[in-house]
């Protein structure tokens, strides 16, 4: 795996994710952060009193009903980080379904490629983008690939292009 950070846009502050799918990056479409995280003081500010309640309701939701049964909900943040892959502006989540004591507590959401990401984007009409396809031509939902959409690194099976891509973020410093 691979920590990455993502800049929070107009901001000094960045959002460092865990990511054992670095190859998926290019089809991360939005950031998600856990209800509680410590970041969310320095994006919003004193400001957005009602997102901070909007995010402790969802925390709150999470310790009641635990982490098996929780309905996936969240809301944009009114904040967008820059995927600095792909230097595009995505939007930045708060959802129950990231848990601030796995990983950072913070997430590049593949909804193309990983399950759970998936179903919160159908939800919230959040894109999609395909990078990755098994040699048949069929979408990778979990599993390892071939790379596309991805600039520099298509056509990479997915295992070459995890330890290339690492090595490019170590090489731009992020």
């Amino acid at each position: 795996g691979a920590y990455v950070d993502f800049q929070v846009e107009n901001s000094d502050t960045k959002i460092r994710v865990f990511t054992t799918r670095i190859d998926t990056i290019y089809g991360a479409t939005f950031v998600v952060l856990a209800p509680e995280h410590p970041l969310l003081d320095s994006i919003w500010g004193t400001k957005e009193p009602e997102l901070r309640r909007q995010s402790q309701t969802l925390r709150e939701e999470q310790i009641l009903r635990g982490r098996e049964d929780l309905e996936k909900k969240g809301f944009f943040a009114n904040r967008y980080a820059i995927n600095r892959f792909t230097r595009e502006r995505i939007p930045i989540w708060i959802a129950n379904y990231v848990l601030m004591d796995y990983g950072t507590g913070a997430i590049m959401a593949v909804p193309a490629h990983d399950i759970r990401d998936g179903d919160f984007a159908r939800k919230y009409e959040i894109p999609e983008r395909i990078v990755i396809r098994r040699p048949d031509g069929e979408p990778c939902t979990e599993e390892y690939g071939i790379l596309e959409a991805s600039e520099q690194f298509n056509g990479l099976s997915s295992e070459e292009a995890m330890d290339q891509m690492t090595a490019h973020a170590q090489r731009k410093d992020f």
